[in-house]
């Protein structure tokens, strides 16, 4: 399994590095350098995953993968991954606890039933992601997560726990959070047609989403929608309210025309 990193001494045993995060293997022993306390593996970069397969339908190509990178039943614990190229990893059963991957390439993960505690997304590139996959009912969990300046477009949720995490200046146009649920979390910058729900479609199942705490107070909402949600318990400022509101009359007037315009057309038949 070949890498590399930006570190010689990392560079020099990558194939054993990778060997022990994908297995339940400590890296104590390697003689890895330290930074701020955390084992130095930035810059370390993923195997390639293989285009094994295309088939292409009448809406899509879908592109097979193979040499997937599957890390299941891990924990990794003061890691530093900064500037790391890591495309594609598959996470299952796992736990990633005081790491840092700022700036990190992240594109394409999957993850199920795994746990993120205390961790730097900060300007880390995560688009196409799926952070919100069940597996069985386990689903993933996100505690005192730093997401500052994070391209988190594409991303995919079914449903979630994001607890005291931090959404400041990220890319997060168009993002559909599904049934996530957000504790005491802090959205800053720009929110542009992002959408929040109670609960996913057909995700009756799993926890129901009460935004209790959560901090829109610096946030810019444009086309934002929030949808079955109290949001008693939402901090927000009264421009935030008047942009909030502003969407939701917007929204009626466009599904009231548009009523009155299939009936219209229906009386001309």
């Amino acid at each position: 399994m070949a890498s590399s990193s930006s570190c010689p001494t990392v560079s020099s045993k990558a194939a054993e590095v990778w060997e022990r995060l994908v297995g339940e293997r400590s890296l104590g022993d390697l003689g890895l350098p330290v930074n701020k306390g955390r084992v130095d593996l930035r810059g370390l970069v993923a195997p390639r995953p293989t285009v094994v397969g295309r088939h292409v339908t009448e809406s899509a190509e879908v592109t097979k993968l193979g040499g997937l990178i599957e890390i299941r039943g891990a924990h990794w614990k003061g890691i530093d991954f900064s500037g790391a190229r890591l495309g594609s990893l598959r996470l299952l059963d796992s736990t990633i606890e005081d790491c840092s991957f700022e700036g990190a390439r992240c594109q394409d993960w999957r993850m199920w039933g795994t746990t993120v505690v205390k961790t730097s997304f900060r300007s880390a590139d995560l688009r196409q992601a799926a952070l919100g996959g069940v597996d069985n009912g386990k689903r993933n969990s996100f505690r005192e997560v730093d997401f500052t300046k994070a391209d988190l477009r594409q991303t995919v949720y079914v449903s979630c726990d994001m607890i005291g995490c931090t959404f400041v200046d990220c890319k997060l146009s168009k993002v559909d959070f599904q049934g996530t649920v957000f504790v005491n979390c802090r959205f800053e910058g720009e929110l542009d047609e992002v959408l929040f729900y109670r609960q996913a479609f057909r995700g009756e199942a799993f926890p129901g989403n009460e935004m209790k705490g959560v901090d829109l107070r610096r946030a810019k909402l444009r086309h934002v929608e929030f949808r079955g949600l109290n949001m008693s318990d939402v901090q927000c400022r009264r421009a935030t309210i008047t942009s909030w509101l502003r969407t939701i009359l917007q929204n009626s007037i466009e599904l009231w025309t548009c009523s009155r315009v299939k009936q219209m057309s229906l009386r001309k038949r």
